[in-house]
């Protein structure tokens, strides 16, 4: 069984305002489209567009300078990974700040702490 296949428009080429001289003079554009964009320049210039575009969509969300929440601090916080028992865990979840900031304002608080920041100065 053969499909049969309709076809809505017209072939470019077989449009009837298009001179084989027009068709001629598109081909050459083409090739030298092609040729540009293999240049130095022409790679420059597609460089250029890619940052462009690649900073139009940063707009929308995402990882982009300045995003995120703020620090609580002047510095920025430093990732520590650590083990910890069961039960200290399960009072860390329930409490309403976030984790980090309980386990820091209780070692703020020990006096060890207090004592390591004064031989510090």
């Amino acid at each position: 069984m053969k499909k049969s296949v309709k076809r809505v428009g017209k072939r470019l080429s077989s449009h009837p305002k298009l001179t084989p001289e027009k068709q001629a003079e598109l081909n050459q554009a083409a090739i030298d489209e092609d040729a540009y964009y293999l240049s130095p320049e022409g790679q420059a210039e597609l460089k250029q567009r890619k940052a462009e575009l690649k900073k139009k969509i940063s707009k929308r969300g995402g990882l982009r300078p300045g995003s995120g929440r703020p620090t609580d601090g002047d510095e920025p916080k430093q990732m520590l990974s650590t083990r910890l028992d069961a039960e200290i865990i399960a009072y860390l979840r329930q409490c309403e700040q976030p984790i980090s900031s309980v386990i820091e304002r209780t070692i703020r608080r020990t006096a060890d702490f207090a004592k390591w920041t004064g031989n510090k100065d």
